[in-house]
């Protein structure tokens, strides 16, 4: 049978390259480059937090409410880690008056999501990374809370799926050197 192409994960290092951009508030990519890394850390589709409502964002209290595509993703809840708060509490800032949290190109409408594939086809290339769209952020996201040895539960809350077998097949990819240290454990 035909193998499956395997699905793309950054890196550590290739996340600290865009985390680098991301930290610079004068670089010409900062702002997608802030997009990337909250797509990372909440594991969310590039549309989830391209109609993200500001309302849906609980700052004080640490989690976002959003989700779409399925009843499991719906409404879920995702925690707001420290890398990204800061980058929240801007754009909550950056739209006020608006009823979306990332501020909108044009006024009223949300940012269109292949205006946004675009730019993250320029950070990618800048960052020498290849064959990365904004689903891998999500992917990645999912790799890392299972490498993390995350509840696979609270993993599948997170990502929004109904059933944890979809987590584990379609959206995780360990890399070499964490597969080898996994082995090490039959070893020990």
């Amino acid at each position: 049978p035909e193998q499956k192409k395997k699905k793309r994960v950054l890196s550590k290092d290739e996340i600290a390259r865009v985390q680098k951009i991301a930290s610079d508030r004068t670089d010409e990519m900062y702002e997608i480059a802030c997009i990337t890394m909250v797509l990372y850390y909440t594991g969310m589709r590039i549309n989830e937090l391209l109609t993200l409502r500001r309302d849906d964002v609980d700052l004080q209290n640490g989690y976002i409410v959003g989700g779409e595509k399925t009843d499991a993703g719906r409404e879920r809840t995702i925690p707001i880690l420290a890398p990204i708060k800061m980058i929240l509490a801007d754009w909550m800032l950056d739209s006020v008056g608006s009823e979306l949290l990332l501020p909108p190109k044009r006024k009223g409408k949300k940012r269109s999501d292949s205006g946004v594939e675009k730019a993250f086809k320029k950070l990618m290339q800048r960052c020498g990374i290849e064959e990365a769209v904004p689903h891998t952020m999500r992917r990645t996201a999912t790799t890392r809370l299972v490498e993390g040895k995350a509840e696979p539960t609270a993993v599948q809350a997170i990502i929004g799926h109904a059933d944890f077998s979809t987590t584990a097949d379609y959206y995780t990819g360990h890399d070499v050197d964490y597969l080898k240290s996994e082995m090490e454990k039959f070893h020990e």
